[in-house]
Order: structure tokens, then sequence, then C-alpha cells
């Protein structure tokens, strides 16, 4: 039998099965949402701290990216979070304490920031902040970025692998 005389039809028919079962559509995952504690647990998936709540992560293993919302507040204790922690526009505090972040930190147009005792293992980011921005025993394994902060930065015992620029250059 040819396959050149074998109608369009036909040869789907014989090929179809050959081929591989398409995947249902993968649905994206909605973000876990933080209002208060969430403590001792393994969290396989995003946080996101909603507009204008607060929000504690206390001795978490986070498996996914965390996410600070206009005028809400987070405080990380004793997490490690597997991906990035980002706080944006208008958000209010953001404080890491004795935790680890293996992706991106960044905060850029919100408030106050601070972190102590952490361990940041790509760039951390401060841009464009209105409050106290307070970083003390840290370690980056990126760079330190801090730009257009109504306040300079301060900074102590901190050991930073990659590049210090803008108002952190200095610390």
């Amino acid at each position: 039998m040819k396959l050149a005389h074998l109608g369009r039809g036909a040869l789907t028919a014989l090929l179809l099965p050959l081929l591989p079962a398409p995947s249902p559509a993968l649905a994206q995952p909605v973000a876990l949402p933080c209002g208060g504690v969430i403590a001792a647990r393994t969290i396989n998936g995003d946080i996101e701290v909603p507009q204008g709540r607060v929000c504690t992560l206390r001795n978490l293993q986070v498996n996914g990216e965390v996410r600070v919302e206009r005028g809400a507040s987070l405080t990380v204790q004793n997490t490690r979070i597997a991906g990035d922690l980002r706080a944006g526009s208008g958000f209010a505090r953001l404080t890491v304490r004795s935790s680890v972040v293996t992706g991106r930190l960044a905060a850029q147009g919100g408030g106050a920031v601070d972190i102590r005792d952490a361990r940041v293992e790509g760039d951390l980011r401060l841009e464009r902040n209105a409050g106290t921005l307070r970083l003390s025993r840290l370690t980056i394994l990126g760079n330190l970025e801090c730009l257009n902060n109504a306040r300079a930065p301060s900074g102590t015992s901190l050991g930073v692998d990659g590049e210090q620029t803008g108002q952190c250059r200095t610390l």
C-alpha cells in the first residue's frame, strides 16, 4: 500500500495512534492568599499577601514565590522561600528575619524594609521606597541594588558576592 494514494483523512487515522496524547491545558495555579499567620508547614505553590492585609510566614518551606500587594505588610521568620520574594508598588512593610530566599528579593515603590540574619541567593533590589531601609547580617549571592529610595539604606555585616550599586554602593 502506497501512502501517496491515501487520502488526508486516512493518513491522519493511521498516524494519530502513534502521536502522544495531548496533555490537558494546565490552569494557572491560584496563589494562596495570606492574611494572618501561616506556620510550620510546606507550601507547594505561590503565596500572595492581598491588598491591605498583614501576613506572617513562620517556620515554612515555600516552594514558589511570595508577592506582597499594595498596602500589605509581610513578616518572614525562619522560612525558606524557593523562589522570588517581591513586594510591589505601594506595599506597606517588609520584614525578613533568619530566612533564605533562593531567588530574587525585590522591594519597589513601597514603604519600610527590614532584612536581618538572612540569605538571598539571587539579587536584592530596593527601589523607590519611602520608608526606612535596614539591612544587617545579610549574605547576598547576587547583586545589591538600591536606587531612588527616599532615604539611603543603612547596613551592617553585609556579604555581597555581586556588585553593590546606587545608594548601597558604600554599605
